[in-house]
C-alpha cells in the first residue's frame, strides 16, 4: 500500500464547487407522490441525475445507459434509489419492480443510510472510473453523493457535509453553519488544526480516499471511502475527531 498522499488541492476545490452548482436548483418533491406511492420522475421537471456525470467527468457510465431512480417516501423519511438502464430501456414503477428487477431488498425505513456495495449494484454494474487519483477520488465522491440529491424529513440526519478547503472552513467558522451545538472553546480551537486536505492511497486495483466531513448525528470525521477499479464501493469508516454532542431519535 502506498502512503498517504494530497490530492491537488486546487482539482478538488473546483470539483466540488462544480458539483454544488450542479445540485443547486433541484425541483421540489410532489405532494401528491408522498408516501405510500413512490414515483418515478418524468423527462420534463424532475432531476436528472446524470448531471452529476458532467462534473464527475472521470466517472462513466456504459454506453446505451443512463442514470435513473424511483424516489421512495415512508413515514420518517425519504430518498432517491438509482439505477443504470438502457437509454431506451423500461423506467421503474414501483418499489415491488425495483426489488424484483435489480434483486435488492429495499429497507423498512427510508432513513439516508450510507451506501453499500449490494444496494449501490443497480448503478455501479454498469459504471467505471478511470484509474488515476483524481479518478480514484471522484469515484468515492460519487459513490458517497449521487443517491443523496434529495433526502426529506429525517434522511437529512444522515447526510455528509465535505469541508475540504481552509476557505470553506473558515466560512463555516465565522457563520457557525453547523446543525449541531454550539462548539466549545475547545473545539473552535481544534478544528482550525486539523489537516482538512484530501488524501488517497492506493494499491494495485484499490483505494483509498479520506475527506474531512461533518454530520449531525456524528461530528467532525475523516470519511475514508474504499473502492476498487473499475466499480466498486467496498466500506465506509470514519475517525472521529469531534464528536457530536446531540443525537436525532427517530
Amino acid at each position: 500500500m502506498s502512503e498517504w498522499r494530497e490530492i491537488e488541492t486546487s482539482s478538488v476545490n473546483a470539483l466540488m464547487r462544480r458539483l454544488r452548482e450542479h445540485l443547486k436548483g433541484i425541483p421540489p418533491l410532489r405532494r401528491e407522490t408522498f408516501w405510500p406511492s413512490p414515483f418515478v420522475p418524468s423527462l420534463g421537471g424532475d432531476f436528472d441525475v446524470n448531471r452529476i456525470l458532467i462534473v464527475l467527468d472521470l466517472v462513466h457510465l456504459e454506453p446505451g445507459y443512463v442514470l435513473d431512480y424511483i424516489y421512495l417516501v415512508d413515514h420518517l423519511g425519504g430518498q432517491p434509489f438509482l439505477y443504470a438502464r438502457p437509454v431506451d430501456g423500461t423506467r421503474v414503477t414501483s418499489k415491488g419492480e425495483y426489488s424484483e428487477r435489480f434483486q435488492v431488498e429495499m429497507p423498512d425505513l427510508l432513513l439516508g443510510a450510507e451506501p453499500t456495495d449490494d444496494d449501490s449494484r443497480p448503478y455501479l454494474d454498469h459504471m467505471a472510473f478511470e484509474k488515476t487519483d483524481l479518478g480514484f477520488l471522484q469515484f468515492a465522491v460519487f459513490c458517497m453523493t449521487a443517491r443523496r440529491f434529495q433526502l426529506c424529513w429525517h434522511s437529512h440526519y444522515n447526510n455528509r457535509i465535505y469541508i475540504l478547503d481552509d476557505e470553506e472552513r473558515s466560512e463555516r467558522l465565522r457563520t457557525r453553519k453547523f446543525d449541531l451545538p454550539e462548539l466549545s472553546e475547545e473545539e473552535l480551537g481544534v478544528l482550525p488544526l486539523l489537516d482538512i486536505r484530501p488524501k488517497i492511497q492506493t494499491y494495485g486495483e484499490s483505494g483509498w480516499v479520506r475527506l474531512f466531513n461533518y454530520e449531525m448525528n456524528r461530528g467532525f470525521s475523516y470519511c475514508t471511502i474504499e473502492v476498487e477499479w473499475p466499480n466498486r464501493l467496498c466500506g465506509i469508516t470514519d475517525e472521529i475527531m469531534i464528536e457530536s454532542r446531540s443525537e436525532i431519535l427517530y
